[in-house]
């Protein structure tokens, strides 16, 4: 009976344990690979029927928010435009890009907030 009990207490442990593993895990900031389907779906969204090439030189998904920051690209790789960040929320299994005036309104907020590092 004693063993028994113990072999419940130590299968309960695993299993909690590895839902916090896996629970910590889709909180957790991370940048999407190259290739990868989730990484493709928000460059998709961000481009939109633009027939365009993104260089991005930022990405990182955090939940259903996603930071990025690109430059447009032709097929010969010059740029088209000055490009620069933008949010993007998953709505609905779908990467929707938030409006420019959304980020200005929540810059202005942040910014007296905001230290800057090594000054």
């Amino acid at each position: 009976m004693k063993r028994r009990s113990s072999l419940i207490l130590f299968i309960a442990v695993c299993c909690l344990r590895l839902m916090a593993q896996t629970n910590f895990s889709k909180t957790q900031a991370h940048v999407p690979a190259n290739g990868t389907p989730e990484r493709k779906a928000i460059v998709d969204a961000l481009r939109g029927d633009q027939d365009v090439i993104f260089k991005v030189h930022y990405i990182k998904v955090h939940g259903n928010w996603c930071w990025i920051d690109t430059t447009p690209m032709d097929k010969q790789g010059h740029a088209t435009a000055e490009g620069g960040p933008n949010l993007l929320h998953l709505e609905d299994g779908k990467w929707k890009v938030m409006s420019q005036l959304f980020l200005k309104t929540l810059m202005t907020r942040l910014a007296p907030r905001m230290q800057v590092r090594g000054m």
